[in-house]
């Protein structure tokens, strides 16, 4: 893959489900929003996703996304890039300093409410779990904390708890690509949906978007210029976002009726 800086190319990063997909099925402004980025000039695209990279490869293979310059999945622990043989090593490496997956699976012993999430879901640098009483949070964090474990603990969608490194997360996956590719931190556009999201969300240098249907926490980020809370939800909330900042050449208005008859 050519690493070389293209002048004036910028960085779209979409999550996934709840984002671009519903239950696993596309959206309004999903089609748009591909055949933008076909004539949009030099945008790279970037699936930022807690599903495993086998999952979005699936979807891209199945052409239910379109193909993406580089997928950071499981919450922005891995990086793949073409030719996709393997994660980045060099990302890996990065964020591997004072990890211990070993204790964070003993931390969760001790509390019964955390429930592991299925292997798939788990990895190297990822311990999963479900978590219906957010209010164990502080107490499993403290115990991490006494462990000596140096992790983010991200709550999701009110019942997913992932436990990563403290250097990874979807920020952090395009942080790295952003400066591997030489694009300015004003260039990238982010967009999500869900506590997963926060991280790169909440960076003041990108242009965030958190579309209409997003989680309240991410409807309640902020009102800076940086930062667009959509009114259509999905793939036309991250159309509308594109618009928004002239990120790419879409008019977003005509969705609107398109999106009222798909609620229908």
């Amino acid at each position: 893959m050519d690493e070389s800086v293209q002048s004036g190319a910028r960085i779209l990063v979409s999550d996934i489900d709840g984002t671009l997909l519903n239950e696993g099925r596309p959206t309004v402004g999903l089609g748009t929003l591909s055949a933008s980025l076909a004539v949009a000039g030099p945008v790279r695209l970037v699936y930022a996703t807690g599903r495993p990279f086998g999952s979005t490869r699936d979807l891209v293979t199945e052409e239910i996304l379109p193909p993406p310059d580089a997928v950071a999945p499981l919450v922005g622990t891995e990086i793949w890039r073409p030719p996709w043989k393997k994660p980045d090593q060099d990302y890996s490496r990065a964020i591997s300093p004072g990890w211990n997956r070993w204790a964070v699976m003993q931390s969760a012993v001790a509390f019964s409410e955390l429930a592991p999430q299925p292997a798939r879901f788990q990895s190297l640098f990822k311990a999963s779990f479900y978590l219906e009483d957010p209010g164990r949070l502080p107490a499993f964090k403290r115990e991490l904390l006494t462990r000596g474990v140096r992790a983010r603990v991200i709550y999701s969608k009110g019942r997913f708890l992932d436990v990563i490194p403290e250097h990874s997360g979807k920020r952090g996956a395009v942080e790295y690509l952003r400066k591997l590719w030489g694009v300015d931190s004003a260039c990238v556009l982010v967009a999500g949906d869900s506590g997963n999201d926060m991280d790169m969300l909440k960076e003041p240098d990108f242009m965030s978007v958190a579309v209409g249907n997003s989680e309240d926490n991410l409807k309640n980020l902020s009102d800076e210029e940086s930062f667009h809370l959509a009114s259509l939800p999905f793939a036309a909330g991250v159309l509308e976002g594109a618009e928004e900042f002239e990120f790419l050449p879409v008019e977003t208005s005509r969705l609107e009726a398109l999106v009222d008859k798909s609620s229908a």
